[in-house]
């Protein structure tokens, strides 16, 4: 969280409370492995999709 939050320049509460809020408005936990993999995939997907 503190390497996050510096890099992002916010309180760690911040980066918290954000990652929450995600959670809460999509139905996935980061705490669980598939959950990180499936929406690590789709920003990797993402990401390709704009430099296409």
């Amino acid at each position: 969280m503190d390497r996050t939050a510096h890099a992002l320049e916010v309180h760690p509460n911040t980066v918290r409370n954000r990652l929450r809020r995600y959670e809460a408005l999509t139905d996935v936990t980061l705490r669980a492995t598939d959950d990180l993999l499936a929406v690590r995939l789709a920003l990797l997907r993402a990401a390709l999709d704009e430099r296409a």
